[in-house]
């Protein structure tokens, strides 16, 4: 068995980041996190009214993946407002966007309920009640 700083393991651990965490002394103490509670709220402040920016700054510099002018209208507009309904063509990646609007609410929001509804049971229904009408 080897030992390490935490006692004794089954399996020898050999990680750069295991031998980088035990060679530094960071500690996440009150006094660290107190004095970054305003830089961070101003940061959650302008990603919530600006959620296409949150997700550029997520992606990184090397990520081809870039949003049209009209997604990044939709996120805004979406997330700005309790209510929103939108009539969209097809191509517009509407699914796409809504699940990750949802993502960065959940993650924006803490502990907010979010949920998707949809049409397409009801296109089932009013088909099954035509065919017994006629």
């Amino acid at each position: 068995m080897k030992a390490n700083k935490y006692g004794k393991t089954i399996i020898p651990i050999e990680s750069d980041f295991i031998k980088s965490k035990n060679q530094k002394d960071l500690v996440l103490d009150e006094a660290r996190i107190e004095s970054n509670i305003k830089p961070f709220t101003r940061y959650v402040s302008y990603w919530r009214e600006y959620p296409d920016m949150f997700i550029d700054m997520l992606k990184g510099p090397d990520s081809k993946f870039q949003f049209f002018f009209y997604q990044r209208m939709f996120l805004r507009a979406a997330m700005r407002h309790k209510y929103f309904f939108g009539t969209f063509p097809r191509a517009f990646s509407k699914s796409f966007l809504s699940v990750m609007l949802m993502m960065v609410k959940c993650i924006l929001y803490p502990g907010i309920k979010v949920f998707i509804t949809s049409g397409g049971i009801i296109k089932q229904s009013y088909k099954k009640e035509e065919e017994l009408i006629i």
